[in-house]
């Protein structure tokens, strides 16, 4: 018979498929809620082995005084009460244990739940996060607030799992000595309103600290994206003193959240101590009077300890209370932000041939089997232009021989449309799924659990260390071909072939590699419409001049080409047709030489502007 041991049973509990809600929670009791479901049993042994804990902690002082008083009296045995008393302290140790490890385990999964919930929603929302919140808040959030929610209800667990063995230690202490108890009793309450008092002035420095750090991470976030750019208008002193006296905030920020925290820390040190010495003066009076026996203030002065217990637990719960308040803001405004594309639709159309894709906001007509090249002074104007096209913004309406792509699966909208952008958005992972995308046979880990992102219009990369997985031959030959017409072979070269493994965020492959792993991952799809944003602006005049080929090629077979350049040279080679949009508008549509040829004052300015 196998045997399964206790740290295998865990894994194997943690490691299961658990799956998100559909919809995702929008409110905080619903994330609550989620949590519960997922983890109850859990939850459940962790309160149950708290309650074990704390009755032998309650008993524990019961047996010392008990001993004490035993030790005092001539002629009785002390065999049984020691017995007693060390099994207790053990198997009370023992419990602890085994409450401590499901304690961590239980906060760790509801970190990863709700991490999971987090990733799961931006990987819906796309341009709108960058609408509705900031990239260093997104960071955070994501980062940090996971963390404070697992931790409250692990504090909230411990502390209503100690109320049984509390009211059984009121009990003992009331029938022993009433003056005694009732001090204990009057005190404990006094102590928590007044930590409860200073936890409200905690949370609002708390609330001021992350939002400070969250602007702080935005400005590095700012720099690592644009650090080329910095580097290349001499703008470093610039961001130097921004991310200065930001952090200046932030200092000062901890500064003023200082003196609340430290008192809040001191109190919760002071008081319990000062509690306890007022136990032990006043028992020792009632000794000396004969109104207790030496054991019975043992026995008490273990209860006031034990009492620290819960005041310990309360005092935690309130801390993290107030962590957890301003983190579940956070968390919910990121999972109350509506993503721009509703992916609802069911319905599959049929193309039987390709028709005219249109833009209503734009007012742009793309015509089946053409290569048009559009281009627009303002590079912002163009882009999302392509995305509308892509169907990455549900705001305006795109059809497609005269079907609104709203209409659609937006899988089918993703392999009919297949928007390439400048660079490859790429994950750590094997190169053919950076090629293939969702097409690609998903690794499979046991006892893994492993995390799927989507940013924008890139496709799915795998964000974990599992096991490549074989391909089909048909898509092997998929990937290499177009790998091949995108001209890479010094990428594959680099990352040791086809199933060879790109790092964190694809770091170890150049700007340009990008770029053509970006027109490979296009080129990879059957999509009747394709859209190239800037297919040239990294590449050096030879591979410029590669890629021109391939589109050649491409316009061959007559898909729908958008090529979405500033490059006019570019332009000029390649193009069947030339849409100009000046202030989102069409201002120009026809042939490339009639384009080049215009004497229309804003043409001639934009060309000679794009030439220069």
């Amino acid at each position: 018979m196998k045997k399964i041991s206790v740290t295998s049973r865990y894994v194997n509990f943690f490691s299961r498929s658990q799956q998100l809600p559909d919809p995702l929670p929008t409110t905080a009791g619903g994330i609550w809620r989620y949590l519960y479901k997922e983890s109850w049993q859990i939850l459940a042994l962790c309160l149950v082995l708290t309650l074990l804990q704390g009755i032998g902690f309650a008993l524990i002082p019961k047996l010392l005084g008990t001993l004490l008083d035993d030790a005092l009296t001539p002629g009785v045995s002390l065999r049984g009460t020691v017995t007693g008393l060390v099994l207790l302290c053990l198997i009370t140790s023992l419990v602890g244990s085994w409450r401590t490890l499901n304690y961590t385990a239980l906060m760790v999964m509801h970190e990863a739940l709700v991490m999971r919930m987090l990733l799961s929603k931006t990987s819906q929302l796309g341009s709108a996060m960058k609408r509705d919140i900031s990239l260093g808040d997104a960071v955070a959030t994501t980062g940090d607030d996971p963390e404070n929610l697992g931790m409250w209800m692990v504090s909230l667990c411990n502390l209503l799992a100690y109320v049984p063995a509390l009211i059984l230690v009121i009990y003992l202490m009331l029938t022993q000595s009433l003056s005694l108890g009732l001090t204990i009793l009057v005190a404990l309450p006094i102590i928590t309103v007044l930590i409860s008092w200073i936890s409200k002035l905690i949370e609002k420095r708390i609330r001021t600290i992350r939002e400070e750090n969250g602007e702080l991470t935005n400005v590095a976030t700012d720099a690592v994206v644009g650090l080329r750019i910095l580097r290349g208008i001499g703008g470093e002193n610039a961001f130097n003193e921004r991310y200065r006296a930001q952090s200046q905030r932030v200092k000062q920020a901890g500064i003023e959240a200082a003196p609340s925290q430290a008192a809040l820390a001191v109190f919760s040190e002071a008081a319990p101590t000062l509690l306890t010495a007022a136990v032990v003066a006043l028992g020792a009076q009632q000794v000396l009077s004969g109104q207790l026996q030496p054991g019975q203030l043992l026995t008490f002065f273990g209860y006031t300890s034990f009492l620290l217990l819960p005041m310990r637990a309360i005092t935690e719960l309130v801390v993290v209370n107030a962590f957890t308040r301003v983190s579940m803001r956070k968390v919910l405004r990121l999972l109350n932000i509506q993503p721009r594309v509703n992916d609802q639709a069911s319905q599959l159309v049929e193309f039987n041939s390709l028709g005219a894709l249109h833009d209503g906001a734009s007012g742009v007509t793309i015509a089946g089997g053409k290569l048009t090249a559009l281009v627009a002074p303002s590079p912002e104007v163009s882009a999302a232009l392509a995305m509308r096209l892509g169907r990455f913004d549900d705001a305006d309406t795109v059809t497609l021989d005269g079907v609104d792509l709203r209409s659609l699966p937006l899988d089918q909208v993703r392999r009919t449309v297949v928007v390439s952008p400048t660079t490859a958005q790429a994950f750590a992972g094997p190169l053919y799924q950076a090629v293939l995308g969702n097409d690609a046979p998903k690794p499979q880990a046991q006892g893994t659990l492993e995390l799927v992102a989507q940013q924008g219009y890139a496709n799915s990369g795998v964000i974990a260390t599992s096991p490549v997985a074989d391909l089909p031959s048909e898509l092997e030959a998929r990937s290499q071909q177009a790998l091949d017409l995108a001209h890479s072979d010094d990428l594959v070269d680099s990352v040791g072939g086809l199933y060879g493994l790109l790092n964190e965020k694809a770091r170890n492959i150049s700007g340009g590699q990008r770029q053509r792993l970006a027109l490979a991952r296009a080129l990879a799809t059957d999509a009747p419409v394709l859209v190239l944003l800037e297919p040239t602006s990294a590449l050096d005049p030879e591979l410029e001049a590669e890629v021109f080929k391939v589109v050649i090629a491409l316009a061959k077979e007559k898909k729908s080409l958008v090529i979405v350049t500033h490059n006019m040279n570019f332009a000029r080679k390649v193009a069947d047709r030339i849409l100009f949009l000046d202030d989102g508008k069409i201002a120009f549509d026809g042939g490339a030489e009639e384009f080049f040829g215009s004497d229309s004052p804003r043409i001639v300015k934009f060309i000679s502007a794009m030439d220069f």
